[in-house]
């Protein structure tokens, strides 16, 4: 091999392990912000929760959790058309990721949009058919919509699943 294209692949192959260093430090200081605003999210402290999840995307933009999180912490703001984009977001991402359509859903229904909530608690189950939460959630909606058979055999789903996994 000639001193040029030795050196060309040196450079290569630095530049490939720089590029590899990089994405690895943004990951780790997406989820340490991530982690963060977990935390604040958790002390109610909503506002810098949002400044720690947006911190979090900002450093890894493939970061769906702290897209979920946020939105989350957007519902309970009362934000909730925000909520949705961020739910959207961490589905684009991530297609699968049930908690994002079950949160989704609960900001549907809060919109009055029943018929989008149902549908994606129907999504959240069939991603993770043990997210009793999404059943019974689900179930509630029925309710509202005045579906009593669909309703009960939704909760009664749920409270199976809630006594199988010991909640």
């Amino acid at each position: 091999m000639k001193r040029g294209a030795k050196l060309y692949l040196a450079v290569l192959v630095g530049v490939v392990l720089l590029m590899a260093s990089t994405d690895v430090f943004a990951a780790s200081a997406g989820l340490e912000a991530y982690n963060r605003g977990v935390k604040l999210h958790r002390q109610g402290k909503l506002d810098d929760a949002v400044q720690a999840y947006t911190a979090a995307v900002g450093a890894d933009p493939r970061l769906a959790l702290a897209y979920v999180n946020r939105g989350s912490v957007w519902k309970q703001k009362g934000l909730i058309d925000q909520a949705i984009t961020d739910y959207n977001t961490a589905l684009a991402i991530n297609p699968k990721n049930d908690f994002a359509y079950y949160n989704r859903a609960g900001a549907w229904r809060a919109k009055g949009n029943l018929d989008q909530a149902i549908a994606d608690y129907s999504t959240a189950i069939t991603l993770n058919p043990d997210l009793y939460i999404a059943y019974e959630q689900r179930g509630r909606t029925w309710q509202m919509k005045g579906n009593a058979l669909n309703a009960r055999r939704d909760l009664q789903r749920a409270a199976l699943l809630q006594k199988k996994q010991g909640k």
